[in-house]
């Protein structure tokens, strides 16, 4: 099958978090398995651009990528080359498939698989989910800023972007369930994301977190891997290791990059708590670092606000690791079902007490952490998901409809 993929950036936008590896890891799993994919994106990277050609191909792992260079307004991922792109090879394609809803690139990947009547699957990874819409772990005045914006799009766009579709792509059924009370029309189907086992390994990795801290040694560690947002709830986290500073054998390791002002507010908070021997920042960790780290270190946290799927979640399982995550991340169901971790309401308070009781039971850690390990390689590869997603592809083709769905 020829595949479109429509994504407001990619990689080597790594700071983007999660939605940019789950993006790269389909596109090219689905390329392994003998499908032609193309990628149109922009070369969207924060505040800058990548360093990447512009509206011309670039090979990936044998995905096509197109990188169209993003323009005002930005927050938007607004790119006329790529709305261009669209129109002018739409045809060449048999299905489309957009990663994000509220953006540039979803609405004019919608419109043009109109002009075509392609089939087009929209993946709104977690954007529709109530806390994300209301957002209320940010400043008030932010928060009703983006709630405006999105009355405004759902009032314009969405009849459009959303309910015109063909299918709607849920990472979770927990994610799926949160939006039904929107009542959307496109049918609903879930796919999860997934892990590449044979890349989990950390051969020639630059340095250990241990040889990096001296200090560290002796310690049990906790890590925090993800892009570092309001949203992921670390100060929750930073107020439960400040409640367990009477002990000394521990340290939490946050890894991964994000907005300036936040990193800032991140570290006074850090110095405000007196927690710097407690706490490193060590900045994104990628590749072979990134398994090398999870392997140096004893448990997961990810007391999220809002987390329609939690890949890191997902890769810490998968090394064996055993987590604590609130609610809200929404694999807390698989992880409860597999007994894989700790599934906590949102509370300094609670999560204070299960970091204690999993550093001072190293036994029930091991369990848990065999438990998730089982339960990544058994029902998470990216082979898996790849095959699944392709006979959703297959089906929509074939029949107009996702057969056997039983998720409507």
């Amino acid at each position: 099958m020829k595949i479109l993929h429509v994504i407001p950036s990619f990689a080597p936008a790594w700071q983007y978090g999660g939605p940019i590896y789950a993006a790269l890891y389909l596109t090219r799993e689905l390329a392994k398995q003998g499908h032609s994919i193309t990628v149109f994106t922009t070369d969207a990277n924060g505040e800058k651009s990548l360093d990447v050609p512009v509206n011309q191909p670039v090979l990936i792992d044998g995905v096509q990528v197109f990188y169209f260079k993003l323009q005002s307004p930005r927050w938007w991922y607004f790119s006329s080359q790529l709305w261009r792109a669209c129109r002018d090879h739409v045809r060449d394609f048999e299905i489309i498939h957009a990663h994000s809803i509220f953006l540039w690139p979803t609405t004019a990947a919608a419109f043009w698989a109109r002009q075509g009547r392609l089939p087009f699957i929209v993946r709104p990874a977690g954007a529709l989910d109530p806390v994300c819409l209301r957002k209320p772990y940010e400043p008030f005045a932010s928060a009703k800023r983006s709630q405006l914006k999105k009355e405004i799009y759902f009032k314009t766009l969405a009849p459009f972007d959303i309910d015109k579709a063909t299918a709607l792509h849920y990472t979770t059924q927990a994610e799926l369930e949160n939006a039904r009370p929107l009542g959307l029309r496109p049918e609903p189907f879930v796919v999860p994301l997934g892990v590449n086992p044979t890349e989990m390994c950390f051969n020639d990795v630059r340095t250990r977190i241990r040889d990096r801290f001296p200090e560290l040694h002796g310690k049990s560690l906790l890590v925090f891997l993800s892009r570092l947002d309001a949203k992921k709830g670390l100060e929750i986290l930073l107020t439960a290791v400040s409640s367990l500073r009477d002990r000394d054998d521990f340290a939490l390791i946050v890894a991964g990059s994000g907005e300036q002002g936040y990193v800032r507010t991140l570290t006074s908070r850090v110095e405000s708590l007196e927690l710097q021997q407690f706490v490193k920042f060590i900045g994104m960790v990628s590749g072979a670092d990134k398994w090398a780290l999870l392997n140096d270190c004893d448990l997961f946290a990810l007391p999220s606000y809002q987390e329609n799927f939690g890949l890191a979640v997902l890769e810490a399982m998968g090394m064996g690791l055993p987590v604590i995550i609130s609610e809200n991340v929404n694999l807390a169901y698989e992880v409860r079902k597999a007994f894989a971790g700790v599934v906590i309401d949102l509370s300094a308070d609670k999560l204070a007490r299960s970091i204690r009781f999993l550093l001072d039971n190293p036994a029930e850690r091991r369990r848990l952490g065999e438990n998730g390990r089982r339960l990544v390689l058994g029902q998470f590869t990216w082979t898996k998901v790849a095959s699944t997603m392709s006979k959703v592809y297959s089906s929509l083709l074939q029949n107009g409809h996702i057969a056997g769905n039983s998720n409507q």
